[in-house]
């Protein structure tokens, strides 16, 4: 199952339902989530119910979009405004760290992996329009192990269906060549006939995050910050998480997930600033990210 893709450079707005029992869903609220890279994850809440929680550190909850989430961070409503009328109201904004998506998860759900996706590592890897020059590889790129904790550079690759239309979108200068390709298909076609072609679509490149001793999601998520502060210090400038996908055990897919920064927006505005494979001072084929 793909992976449905969440971006921490970017802005997103969700209407969900959210209550803090994993085994019981009595107290549910209605919120709006509203994340951007300069403000962070923030919840504005309308809270009638008296069963629903005043204080807690965890919410569950389904969104708009038809998907399950988890709000982690310590929330307190008793903070916001109250209102008195034929019952007690709260109402507020409240901010929080990290949002996980896909499914409902204990603060001591095990991981099996994190990737990390660093806003200017696939430039920093190869130049921009040129990927077609890459294969997608299925071992690690590079493995380096420290105390207690394994780093990998993986690829991911999707893929589009194109079946017998790839025939459609081959052209060559050499007829004869052109000739003699759409012939090979054609032939490997009627030797395969259950064969179905797809094309590639989008080549990324992901730190994957393993640790030996079954951390939780905070201290997975605060690795994926040092490994951010190293990669700055490569591009010469702030870097931030792009994409954050976690495979918890047990789990057939990955979950994406959206983080409060904290950062300044100047700080911000560095580092969403585009750079070029070819003028930075150190790139890929400079150094071993191995060693």
């Amino acid at each position: 199952m793909a992976t449905k893709k969440y971006e921490l450079t970017k802005e997103y707005f969700f209407h969900g339902e959210f209550w803090h029992q994993l085994d019981d869903n009595k107290g549910r609220f209605s919120a709006r989530i509203e994340y951007s890279p300069y403000h962070g994850l923030i919840l504005d809440y309308c809270i009638s119910d008296s069963e629903s929680p005043r204080t807690c550190e965890i919410l569950y909850g389904v969104l708009n979009t038809g998907e399950r989430c988890t709000l982690i961070g310590k929330f307190d409503f008793t903070q916001g405004n109250i209102h008195f009328d034929k019952g007690i109201i709260h109402t507020g904004r409240h901010g929080f760290p990290i949002m996980l998506f896909n499914d409902f998860y204990a603060p001591d759900s095990k991981i099996e992996y994190c990737d990390l996706s660093l806003h200017g590592l696939q430039e920093f890897i190869h130049p921009h329009g040129f990927f077609t020059q890459l294969k997608h590889l299925e071992h690690p790129i590079f493995i380096a192990k420290g105390n207690h904790w394994t780093l990998q550079l993986v690829n991911h690759v999707s893929f589009s269906v194109i079946g017998d239309d790839l025939l459609n979108i081959i052209n060559c200068q050499n007829k004869a060549a052109l000739e003699n390709i759409i012939h090979q298909l054609k032939k490997t076609k009627e030797l395969y006939p259950d064969a179905f072609f797809s094309i590639r679509k989008e080549l990324v490149f992901y730190f994957r995050i393993k640790s030996s001793n079954d951390l939780g999601i905070e201290d997975h998520i605060s690795k994926c910050w040092d490994i951010s502060g190293l990669f700055s210090i490569l591009l010469n400038k702030p870097t931030l998480p792009e994409e954050i996908n976690i495979k918890f055990k047990g789990n057939g897919s990955k979950t994406p997930c959206l983080l409060t920064t904290g950062f300044e927006q100047r700080t911000i505005d560095l580092a969403l600033r585009e750079i070029k494979h070819q003028l930075l001072p150190i790139n890929r084929k400079h150094i071993n990210l191995g060693k």
